[in-house]
């Protein structure tokens, strides 16, 4: 993984020693920081007829070793974040090439059947229901006059 200047820059400025090396090498004499990223995920799903909700979910392991060589800390970061996006630009922003490893999930597809078909069937199954309803009680009353 390449290293993030703006991370070295800040630690620069806290008056902190920064010396980038190769993964699986050490720096005599110094505290080693080095990390990796673990995983990194995006899901989507509908919100709403033209909005996708994004998930970003992203897990860095990383280990810090004392100038001795051994490990003063290691642990694995996670973070999620979550957005609500337009559908255009969803569609887009997951076809994109990207630097990172990422595992983006499709835009689901809200289609007509979900938007026609599940109402149209519902308003008839009431209306029938409140037919019969209504209709059997009337024609129980007339026989039983």
């Amino acid at each position: 993984m390449s290293a993030d200047p703006d991370v070295f820059r800040q630690l620069r400025s806290s008056g902190q020693t920064i010396t980038v090396v190769p993964w699986g090498t050490t720096a005599p004499g110094e505290k080693l920081l080095r990390y990796e990223l673990e995983s990194a995920v995006v899901d989507q799903e509908r919100s709403g007829r033209r909005h996708v909700r994004r998930t970003v979910s992203v897990g860095v392991a990383h280990t810090l070793i004392n100038a001795s060589g051994r490990i003063e800390s290691a642990d694995v970061c996670e973070q999620q974040n979550t957005d609500i996006i337009p559908d255009k630009l969803a569609n887009e922003w997951s076809t994109s090439p990207s630097a990172l490893d990422l595992r983006v999930g499709s835009v689901p597809n809200d289609g007509w059947f979900k938007r026609i078909v599940r109402p149209a069937v519902a308003v008839a199954a009431t209306s029938v229901s409140l037919y019969l309803l209504f209709n059997l009680r009337s024609e129980r009353q007339n026989d039983s006059q």
